[in-house]
C-alpha cells in the first residue's frame, strides 16, 4: 500500500535528515485536490489523492535555507505548485521534437503534454510525474521522466504506488543510508547513490 511505502520513506527521512523532514507540509483536503482535478479536468488516480491527503508536497520551493527537497534530493510540488508549473509547460508545443521512449510505444514522444502531473522535480525543470495520456502499449497512471532536458523518456513504475514500492525497498536495503554526503554549503545531497540526480539513477535502473 502506498502509506505504508510513504511512511516507511518520510520515518527514515526524519530519522536520517530531519532537516528535509520538516519541510513536509501537511495533508491535502479534499478540496483542494478537487481543485486540481477540476484545473486538469481529468480524474486523478487513487494512489495520488492518498499520497497528498498524507502530505501536500513540501516547503522546499519557499524556504530560503533550503539546499535540496524532501523527494531524494527532489522538490515534492504542494498542489498549487503543480499547477503553476502545468500552466507553464502548457504554453510550450511539440514541433520538431525528436525523443525516444523506453520500453518503446509506452510514453508518447512529445516534448510536453497536458496529462503529464508533475509530482517530484529538480531546479532545472526536470521532473518525474504521473502519465495520464500513455501511448499504446502503456498505462494510464504510469509514473515516467519529462522535463527541459529529458528526451528519452522512460517509465519508472507503473503506478505511483508501485513506483514508492520499488523506492522504499531502496531505503529499506540501506543502500541510501549510504548515499547521504554533506556539501560544503552545509547541506546535504542524497538519493539512490552519492552526489547523484534522481532521474539519471532511475534512468540507469529503468531506462534502455
Amino acid at each position: 500500500m502506498i502509506q505504508e511505502s510513504w511512511l516507511l520513506y518520510t520515518n527514515w527521512l526524519k530519522a536520517k535528515l530531519p532537516k528535509y523532514s520538516e519541510l513536509l507540509n501537511s495533508g491535502a483536503s479534499d478540496g483542494t485536490i478537487e481543485k486540481l482535478e477540476s484545473y486538469l479536468q481529468l480524474k486523478l488516480p487513487e494512489d495520488f489523492k492518498t499520497l497528498y491527503r498524507l502530505n501536500d508536497g513540501d516547503k522546499s520551493n519557499i524556504t530560503p535555507d533550503t539546499f535540496v527537497g524532501t523527494f531524494f534530493g527532489f522538490e515534492f510540488f504542494p498542489i498549487d505548485r503543480i499547477i503553476s508549473i502545468h500552466e507553464e509547460w502548457k504554453q510550450n508545443d511539440n514541433d520538431d521534437y525528436d525523443g525516444t521512449s523506453f520500453p518503446e510505444k509506452h510514453v508518447k514522444i512529445n516534448y510536453t503534454n497536458p496529462n503529464w502531473i508533475p509530482i517530484f522535480g529538480d531546479s532545472g525543470g526536470n521532473y518525474i510525474g504521473l502519465d495520464l495520456d500513455p501511448d499504446s502499449e502503456g498505462s494510464i497512471g504510469q509514473i515516467i521522466n519529462f522535463g527541459r532536458d529529458e528526451d528519452n523518456k522512460f517509465v519508472a513504475g507503473k503506478s505511483l504506488n508501485n513506483f514508492l514500492e520499488f523506492l522504499s525497498a531502496k531505503v529499506q536495503s540501506g543502500e541510501c543510508d549510504e548515499a547521504i554526503v554533506e556539501e560544503d554549503d552545509g547541506g546535504f545531497s542524497y538519493g539512490l547513490t552519492p552526489q547523484s540526480h534522481l532521474i539519471d539513477d532511475l534512468k540507469g535502473i529503468f531506462g534502455s
